[in-house]
């Protein structure tokens, strides 16, 4: 479990601290001294996690968060003088990974860097087995207006019928929440509604209550979800669009 870490720190001599605070069997680390060099290590470097040691203000931080969500799909770490819960909320609907209060112990900062790289390596090595290993003990079918697993009813609400739909029509490719909200809604989605994530942890939990270990929606950072199976489904998605269109209509 390598991972590539670019540290972000006007400070040069924490910088270099941080660096040798990893271990280099485990972490490769590069360093720029603003904001304004990121990009240019985004393409040379290729980080996995980039850690922005934030003297200047929270908003600035949160902003640049914002922006690198445009075009960086890793992990992102801020740290920050400012302890107060509202701001770290903030920072999390950004696009913040993790947030951790100055002054830290640089063993700190290496054993979070630690837990995000092994839970990147548990998402992958789930999605690797579910794509390699398939099993057969759960199964989605469609009847009468309904869809069952393990044959057992799925109680859903209209728009997380819709939702599961939508994904079991497109199954293995990767959906914005703007073609979910126009598809589950009916409207375009603002960037800030959370509609579309909280139906999404809804239908996790429901198959997750049914032991469904082979059917997983996975989030795929900064485009949306996809939804994985190892078992084909036992459903024809023309007949769900027809039996769900008088619902919607």
């Amino acid at each position: 479990m390598y991972s590539r870490i670019l540290i972000v720190d006007e400070d040069e001599v924490n910088a270099e601290l941080i660096s040798l605070a990893l271990n280099p069997s485990q972490f490769g680390t590069s360093i720029v001294p603003n904001v304004d060099k990121i990009q240019l290590n985004l393409d040379s470097f290729n980080p996995d996690v980039i850690v922005l040691n934030t003297y200047w203000s929270v908003d600035e931080g949160i902003s640049v968060c914002q922006q690198l969500r445009h075009s960086f799909d890793g992990d992102i770490v801020i740290t920050s003088l400012v302890p107060d819960d509202d701001t770290q909320v903030r920072a999390f609907e950004s696009g913040v990974d993790e947030y951790i209060v100055q002054p830290y112990k640089t063993s700190y900062l290496a054993a979070r860097l630690r837990v995000l790289t092994v839970r990147k390596q548990r998402t992958l090595n789930k999605a690797h087995s579910m794509s390699t290993h398939p099993k057969s003990d759960s199964y989605l079918e469609f009847s009468k207006g309904k869809f069952f697993l393990n044959r057992q009813s799925l109680a859903m609400t209209g728009a997380e019928h819709r939702l599961l739909t939508y994904l079991i029509k497109n199954e293995g490719c990767v959906l914005s929440r703007d073609d979910m909200m126009t598809y589950v809604k009916g409207r375009t989605y603002d960037g800030a509604s959370r509609c579309i994530d909280l139906l999404i942890c809804q239908l996790r939990r429901k198959f997750d209550s049914l032991g469904a270990d082979e059917l997983q929606i996975v989030t795929i950072r900064s485009k949306g979800y996809m939804l994985l199976t190892s078992n084909p489904f036992s459903i024809n998605p023309h007949n769900i669009e027809d039996a769900t269109s008088s619902i919607y209509a």
